[in-house]
């Protein structure tokens, strides 16, 4: 659910099919195909769907990256507000926010902080800590921040100090020809930027819930990506070498791989997995130890 507004954010993600109730869903705009319509719901299938491991050959520095973004509330966004708040709030504290809102229209922000203390001087201080995540999140502009990351990985140096950026070109919030503005998007540039991606995959051989593997053959040093979320419970091997995964994207998982062919295979060991197991055979040590001294015991009271 966290993807539903963000069509594109669904192909980074790897989202091959969709459902919608609706008769126009907004998603066929952004390349998903009405595909089957069971019991009023349509079946969507994303047509520029990427695989499971795709690679960049690209970087976005963070801060690069969150400049991209701004603030604006539309009409769209507005309806939202109003929907989401209705859920939790009666109808005249309702109507109240969103007729303090509408001077807001089309105005731009660049950061949070200053959209934050805009709005908490036309609804209130009461109605701000109340519900200014409902309106914030309805009201984040991020269509370029979706494009980027179809079309660069984003380097975040406070978690990485192991990657060598040198072989990776790095792309700038000036850079017309990655940035696109929201008019300018259409179909071919968005086949490219996927195609782009889908250039050199991971051909996987086996997929369970705590284990991946698979092989690629890539064509210059590239960052293998994944779309699982960062934890250092998962490992790698890399030729049936150990090797370090990387956060990128925010909280996403890839590794820097050289050109070539390679071997690769991923599995998840839980955070006190071995600690456990250490402690469970400690255990099962002293246990086997306290019975042989208790039969020894009671052998030497028997020859007594």
């Amino acid at each position: 659910t966290g993807l539903r507004g963000y069509p594109l954010l669904q192909t980074f993600a790897n989202v091959k099919y969709n459902l919608s109730k609706s008769e126009h869903p907004e998603f066929i705009r952004f390349g998903f195909d009405s595909i089957a319509d069971k019991s009023g719901i349509k079946i969507l299938r994303n047509r520029f769907y990427l695989p499971f491991g795709y690679t960049y050959d690209k970087y976005f520095t963070a801060d690069d990256f969150k400049s991209l973004m701004n603030y604006q509330i539309s009409l769209q966004s507005l309806n939202l507000i109003y929907q989401e708040l209705s859920m939790s709030a009666n109808a005249q504290t309702v109507n109240t926010i969103i007729e303090q809102l509408k001077p807001l229209l089309r105005q731009k922000f660049p950061d949070l902080q200053s959209f934050e203390n805009i709005i908490e001087n036309k609804i209130g201080i009461d109605y701000f800590e109340k519900y200014h995540l409902t309106i914030t999140k309805h009201s984040v502009n991020n269509f370029k921040n979706q494009l980027a990351l179809l079309s660069s990985f984003v380097y975040e140096k406070d978690f990485n100090n192991k990657i060598d950026l040198s072989e990776f070109k790095q792309i700038t919030p000036n850079d017309t020809n990655i940035i696109v503005p929201p008019e300018q998007f259409n179909f071919d540039i968005y086949k490219q930027k996927t195609n782009k991606l889908k250039e050199d995959t991971l051909q996987i051989t086996s997929f369970k819930q705590s284990e991946i593997s698979g092989k690629i053959n890539l064509s210059k040093t590239k960052l293998l990506f994944f779309t699982i979320p960062f934890d250092k419970g998962w490992k790698i091997k890399v030729d049936g070498k150990k090797e370090t995964l990387q956060r990128v994207n925010f909280g996403f998982t890839g590794i820097v791989l050289p050109k070539g062919k390679h071997q690769i295979e991923l599995f998840y060991i839980p955070q006190y997995y071995v600690i456990s197991n250490i402690i469970s055979l400690l255990s099962v040590i002293i246990f086997l130890l306290y019975l042989g001294y208790f039969f020894l015991k009671k052998q030497k009271s028997k020859r007594l």
